[in-house]
């Protein structure tokens, strides 16, 4: 106990956090409606002319960049909406297109974050932290700050510590 308050830090264990599907779920969401960069993780120059179909052609070595905003809201039912639910419902017609683009805040193959087991490992322990102290107020939506990332701008956030 400090004050008034438990001390926590025991309860944020890594074992406890590894088995936390709606969490997971929660993360995911986020990265999905806020990657990290404007950009795609991945650029790349082909190294021969390739036809795209319909009489387009991509040229040898133009840059090619996934855009993850929009990419990440193709094929999906309410793709604006916060759901965290819709990572874990397996009736989800969506299901198999998220998992597809879950791994795009970290990139993937060869050239994936070697970070991204700790940034993950952060977060949990972060979010798990958090929610345990507060309960917290979402005053009025973000908007998007579009400069080279896609922060959330504008959210105002009141945290109120729990009574235990």
């Amino acid at each position: 106990m400090i004050g008034n308050r438990r001390c926590l830090t025991r309860s944020c264990a890594w074992p406890q956090l590894k088995n936390t599907p709606y969490q997971d779920s929660v993360i995911k969401e986020t990265f999905r409606l806020w990657p990290a960069s404007a950009l795609g993780p991945t650029l790349r120059s082909p190294d021969r002319d390739i036809d795209i179909g319909g009489g387009k052609v991509l040229p040898k070595g133009c840059i090619i960049a996934c855009v993850p905003k929009p990419a990440l809201r193709m094929g999906i039912a309410d793709p604006d909406s916060f759901i965290p639910e819709r990572w874990s419902d397996p009736g989800n017609p969506d299901l198999e297109a998220l998992e597809q683009m879950s791994h795009m805040p970290f990139g993937a193959g060869k050239r994936v974050c070697i970070g991204q087991n700790l940034a993950n490992a952060e977060i949990r322990m972060a979010i798990a932290s958090i929610v345990q102290r507060f309960d917290m107020t979402l005053a009025h939506e973000p908007t998007t700050d579009f400069f080279g990332s896609l922060k959330p701008g504008g959210a105002k956030i009141k945290p109120t510590f729990r009574e235990y």
